[in-house]
């Protein structure tokens, strides 16, 4: 099951890529977007008007499927329907990244 997370996780990071052109950042971006995605629900929750909905989009979700457990699940959600939840999001965002850029590709190149 990890092994989908980590390849929802490195296909979103791949769509990426448009908007970074220097090789080089890209390679280091990965590690600082996924310490953004464990920072970033934590740091947003408190301005949501559910807080638990913040935690859906964590990383962990993926990549440690119930291994976590330093918290419930939001909406009392068991693990698998969790990292369902989330890696149909992850999955989504990354569809739509691909298919902005290969519009962008086939519109300038």
């Amino acid at each position: 099951m990890t092994s989908i997370g980590y390849s929802a996780v490195s296909s979103l990071l791949f769509s990426i890529q448009l908007f970074i052109s220097n090789k080089y950042i890209y390679r280091c971006f990965g590690v600082i977007f996924g310490i953004l995605l464990v920072l970033i629900p934590a740091l947003i929750q408190g301005y949501l008007p559910v807080p638990e909905a913040a935690f859906i989009l964590q990383i962990n979700n993926l990549v440690a499927l119930g291994i976590e457990n330093v918290r419930v699940n939001p909406f009392q959600m068991s693990d698998y329907a969790l990292y369902g939840l989330c890696l149909m999001i992850y999955a989504l965002c990354s569809h739509f990244l691909f298919h902005y850029m290969i519009h962008r590709r086939e519109q300038y190149d």
